[in-house]
């Protein structure tokens, strides 16, 4: 396993290479990457990539699958129920703070359900997941699902995902 100088994998199969998640990275300007172009940006991850891999998870069950589409759609149904009455009943500034992060945070619940629904059709989950090194995804979409916490992170990078769906 190698990586170049500023940690994109030299691999073939890598991520970094099969998906161009890792697209415009600044100051990269090795020859590992010649696609990239400095002065440009990382994309964090994709989102329906983040519902495939937490919905497979290490095994990939059918229970596993059902688990993580209720998390995804209790999690918006709640997180925005209860973001909204906070901000409807509090008169507190802080509590209004915590009603409006909910509601964000909770929004981001909703491109991951749509996903999750969409990957529930038969063999949906494994065509996405086809030619993935499951381990490693797990790894890094284990950290980046901390982005869930940032209200409308995820709704931001679907949009931006399908737009560049859109494009191509």
């Amino acid at each position: 396993l190698g990586f170049c100088e500023v940690g994109l994998s030299v691999e073939p199969g890598h991520p970094d290479f099969r998906e161009r998640e890792w697209i415009d990275r600044s100051c990269c300007r090795c020859r590992h990457h010649p696609g990239l172009r400095p002065g440009g940006t990382i994309v964090p991850m994709n989102v329906r990539r983040l519902a495939a891999i937490d919905m497979y998870g290490s095994r990939g069950t059918a229970r596993r699958r059902w688990i993580i589409l209720a998390e995804f759609l209790v999690g918006v149904v709640l997180m925005v129920t209860w973001g909204i009455w906070l901000l409807a009943s509090s008169s507190g500034l802080g509590t209004r703070a915590i009603g409006l992060w909910l509601t964000g945070a909770g929004l981001n619940y909703a491109p991951l359900s749509l996903y999750a629904l969409a990957l529930m059709r038969p063999g949906a989950l494994e065509a996405e997941l086809a030619g993935a090194e499951i381990d490693r995804e797990l790894r890094r979409y284990t950290v980046l699902q901390l982005w869930v916490f940032v209200p409308l992170s995820l709704v931001v990078l679907a949009i931006r995902d399908a737009l560049a769906r859109r494009k191509a």
